[in-house]
């Protein structure tokens, strides 16, 4: 795996949190809009109109989250090969937790960018 394959954890995590609090927020109200879906055009009532665009992000939602799933179990094997504990610690906090560099500094008691330069280098180095 590559630093990229990693930070597109990072990237569907946010997508899986942007996708939550949509549905959430449309589940929430009764009266929401929902132009700005993509996908979605006619006339129907708003309540026919609101349970299939319900359904449609729900659908989605779960493609990203089984996608996440994949590419997790990926790097959990990857993380598991490394000799390295500090590295597999760093990896664990920065993509699985979602923790910033400096966040990681602090709980490893090392600079911060200290961390990013060990993943840096680790990544440098298996190419």
């Amino acid at each position: 795996m590559t630093e990229s394959d990693f930070e597109k954890l990072l990237l569907f995590r946010h997508q899986i949190d942007e996708m939550r609090m949509l549905i959430e927020s449309c589940t929430a109200i009764s009266s929401i809009r929902y132009d700005s879906i993509r996908g979605f055009k006619g006339d129907l009532r708003p309540t026919e109109d609101r349970a299939l665009k319900l359904i449609y992000l729900e659908e989605k939602y779960n493609k990203i989250l089984f996608r996440y799933t994949v590419e997790l179990y990926k790097a959990t094997e990857y993380i598991e090969q490394i000799p390295d504990a500090e590295i597999q610690c760093i990896l664990f906090l920065r993509y699985f937790q979602g923790l910033t560099w400096q966040e990681i500094s602090n709980q490893l008691k090392i600079e911060r960018t200290t961390c990013a330069k060990i993943i840096k280098r680790y990544f440098n180095s298996t190419q």
